[in-house]
This record gives structure tokens, C-alpha cells and sequence, in this order.
């Protein structure tokens, strides 16, 4: 996907990208339905609530890879 594809020529590996890869799939594809104008309600707080968990799961990772690569050469 993209953002591996952008991870990579960064230099940054993101394992939870990996771990909640279904979720993440699931979510883009849920997404896109609503653009095109797809009714995509959840109804259960709790099932919402494990897309949030794996969206913050993989922006703290991201952060963190990011700002620790940023710290290595050619940007030190």
C-alpha cells in the first residue's frame, strides 16, 4: 500500500502496520463507502472502538519511528 510503500523509501518499519493490517483494510474500505455515498453506520460503541485502538496503536508507533529516524543520519 502506500503508506508501506512511503515507510520504506523512508527507511521506517511500522510492525503494527503488520499486526492490524485486516483492521486497517476494513477501515479504508468502510471510508471509501461513505465518499461514495454508502451508508457505513456502527452501531456498537465497542466495535468502533477497535478501529480507534489500532489507528492509535499505528500513529504512536509512526510517531515514535519517525521521530527516531529523523535523528539518525543524513537529517542529524
Amino acid at each position: 500500500n502506500v503508506l508501506e510503500e512511503l515507510l520504506l523509501t523512508a527507511d521506517i518499519t511500522v510492525i503494527s502496520i503488520d499486526t492490524h493490517r485486516q483492521k486497517l483494510k476494513t477501515l479504508v474500505h468502510r471510508r471509501n463507502n461513505i465518499a461514495h455515498g454508502h451508508d457505513e453506520k456502527i452501531v456498537e460503541l465497542e466495535y468502533y472502538r477497535t478501529f480507534e485502538n489500532c489507528v492509535y496503536d499505528v500513529l504512536y508507533e509512526l510517531a515514535y519511528k519517525i521521530d527516531a529516524r529523523l535523528k539518525l543520519a543524513p537529517y542529524t
